[in-house]
């Protein structure tokens, strides 16, 4: 459930990597860092508290067709998402640990 979470976190900490090591980030503003863990699951879960969505069906019926017609679907799969989690995960772990060791 938290692999968007550290996806969005790789990416973040990339993009600071020459602002202070992760964990010093972090304990300047604790309280963004638990709001943007809290939006993203919050987001994660609707997908299993409500499979079909909220969005209405006219809008999504247009935008899934968009997404099919510009062969998104075939980019996107459960596979590759599953691998960019594997590695956010993994790339976060290096970050911490470097944050942690120097």
């Amino acid at each position: 459930m938290f692999t968007p979470t550290q996806m969005v976190g790789f990416v973040l900490a990339v993009m600071n990597t020459f602002n202070g090591d992760l964990l010093t980030m972090m304990a300047k503003v604790p309280l963004a860092v638990v709001f943007v863990i809290a939006t993203i699951s919050a987001a994660s879960v609707v997908q299993k508290v409500n499979p079909t969505g909220y969005i209405p069906d006219n809008v999504n019926g247009a935008a899934m067709n968009a997404y099919s017609g510009a062969k998104l679907d075939e980019v996107f799969t459960y596979k590759a998402e599953l691998v960019n989690g594997r590695m956010a995960m993994l790339a976060m772990l290096f970050f911490v640990a470097t944050a942690s060791i120097f």
